[in-house]
């Protein structure tokens, strides 16, 4: 797949990695967050409510579980930061406890390497790469 962000989209995303700051969705994020759900549920196979993601979203606090990042709750944006809804364990679907949510850039390095544990070994080395960079 070819990338679509420049370099410098791409490093301030690795810079945010893990300095998200947890805090309660807008009623506007909320309403977006809704019609997200709704195209998920009617572009995939997903087999939990709308009001199951909604509490998912919510209770992530605006953070993704894969890199620590603020999600960007928007429509038809182009962004790394983008709410994205990952299934765990591929086999078992979009399922009850089997579903995260994530940014973008977060489903783009597990749909890479697999796990969640592999992503955030993954985060934790960009993360001191930039440090020691930074020195």
């Amino acid at each position: 797949m070819k990338n679509i962000h420049t370099d410098e989209e791409l490093l301030n995303f690795f810079k945010d990695m893990n300095k998200g700051i947890p805090k309660d969705l807008t009623e506007d994020q909320i309403e977006i967050a809704k019609k997200l759900v709704k195209q998920k549920m009617g572009a995939y196979s997903v087999h939990v409510s709308e009001d199951y993601l909604m509490n998912l979203i919510k209770n992530t606090k605006g953070i993704c579980s894969l890199t620590g990042v603020n999600i960007k709750i928007s429509m038809g944006e182009r962004s790394l930061y983008k709410l994205n809804f990952d299934k765990i364990v591929p086999s078992l679907g979009y399922t009850e406890n089997n579903i995260q949510i994530v940014s973008q850039a977060g489903n783009y390095l597990k749909g890479n390497y697999n796990t969640t544990e592999e992503v955030r070994k993954i985060v934790k080395i960009l993360i001191e790469h930039i440090q020691d960079n930074q020195k």
